[in-house]
C-alpha cells in the first residue's frame, strides 16, 4: 500500500517527535527576533510553564531574560552561542544557553535553548574559589617580602652595630699588638651586646626621641665605657661626649636628679 504524506503533516510530525524526544527549547523566529513562528514544549519546561500556558511568546520571552542579561538579546551575529540568566515563572533565577543561526536569504533565525544552571554554579563556585587562593598567595607574598625586608634590616643593625661595638676595639688589639685582658673583656661585653634584643637604648618619652648619635653613645655606655674610651670609639672629643650625655638626661627627665646613667640605662634595658 502506497502511502503519502504531505508536507504539513511531516512538519506536524517533526514537531510532535521533538517535543517528545528533548526537553530542548526549540525556536524558529525572524531575523530580528521580532516575532516567533515556532517554540517547542521544552520553553514550557525550561520556564517551568504550564503546557496550556497561552503567555507564550516573543515579548515573554525577552521579559523574562534577567536585567542584566538582557543586552545579550538580540544577538547580533549570525551565528551565535550566548549564555544569560532567565525568571522562571517561579521566581527562580536558572542560566540557560541560547544557540542559534540566522538564515539572511530567508529572513529567519532558528535555535535551541537548553538548562546550563548546574555548569553555569559550578564555574561561579570555581571561580570564586579561585578568587580565594589568589587572594590567600597575595597574602602570602606580602608576609614573604615582609620577612625578607625584616630579615635584611636585621642584617644591616646588624652590621653596624658590629662596626660600631667590636671593630673598634679589634683595632684597637691590633695597634698595641697584645691582647690585653681589659680589652678582651671588652670585646666579650660588646659582642654579647650584640644579641641583646634591646640593646637600642630610646627615650621614655616617645615625643623627644635620641638622636642616632645620642643612641651609639647610650648603647657604649650601657656596656660600661667611659666618656674617654667612647670618644675614642667615636673620634669625637671628651667634651662633645659630655655633652650628648647632658641632652640624654635631659631627654630621659635625669636632670637635675642624682641617678646614674649607666645603671638608668641598664635597667630600661631590661624592661
Amino acid at each position: 500500500m502506497n502511502l503519502s504524506l504531505s508536507e504539513n503533516s511531516i512538519s506536524n510530525l517533526l514537531i510532535s517527535l521533538v517535543n517528545k524526544l528533548t526537553s530542548e527549547c526549540f525556536w524558529i523566529a525572524t531575523e530580528n527576533f521580532s516575532s516567533i513562528y515556532y517554540m517547542s514544549n521544552g520553553f514550557n519546561t525550561l520556564w517551568n510553564l504550564d503546557s496550556d500556558d497561552s503567555t507564550l511568546g516573543i515579548n515573554y520571552w525577552f521579559h523574562s531574560i534577567h536585567p542584566l542579561d538582557k543586552i545579550l538579546i538580540p544577538p547580533q551575529e549570525t551565528n551565535f552561542d550566548i549564555q544569560y540568566r532567565i525568571l522562571q515563572a517561579n521566581g527562580e533565577i536558572r542560566w540557560v544557553r541560547n544557540r542559534g543561526i540566522k538564515l539572511i536569504d530567508q529572513k529567519i533565525a532558528i535555535g535551541h535553548i537548553r538548562d546550563i544552571n548546574s555548569e553555569a554554579l559550578l564555574e561561579e563556585q570555581n571561580l570564586s574559589l579561585k578568587l580565594q587562593v589568589e587572594k590567600k598567595t597575595t597574602t602570602i607574598k606580602e608576609i614573604i617580602e615582609t620577612f625578607v625586608s625584616e630579615k635584611t634590616e636585621i642584617k644591616e643593625n646588624l652590621k653596624n652595630k658590629i662596626c660600631l661595638l667590636v671593630l673598634p676595639v679589634i683595632n684597637q688589639i691590633k695597634i698595641n699588638k697584645l691582647f690585653k685582658p681589659q680589652l678582651m673583656l671588652r670585646l666579650e661585653k660588646n659582642i654579647l651586646g650584640l644579641v641583646d634584643n634591646s640593646s637600642s637604648i630610646l627615650a621614655l618619652n616617645n615625643d623627644n626621641p635620641l638622636s642616632q648619635k645620642e643612641e651609639e653613645v647610650a648603647n657604649l655606655i650601657k656596656i660600661g665605657h667611659s666618656t674617654k674610651e667612647i670618644a675614642n670609639l667615636l673620634h669625637i672629643s671628651t667634651h662633645t661626649v659630655t655633652t650628648y650625655r647632658n641632652r640624654m638626661r635631659k631627654k630621659m627627665g635625669l636632670k637635675n636628679h642624682k641617678v646614674n646613667l649607666t645603671r638608668h640605662l641598664t635597667t630600661q634595658n631590661t624592661q
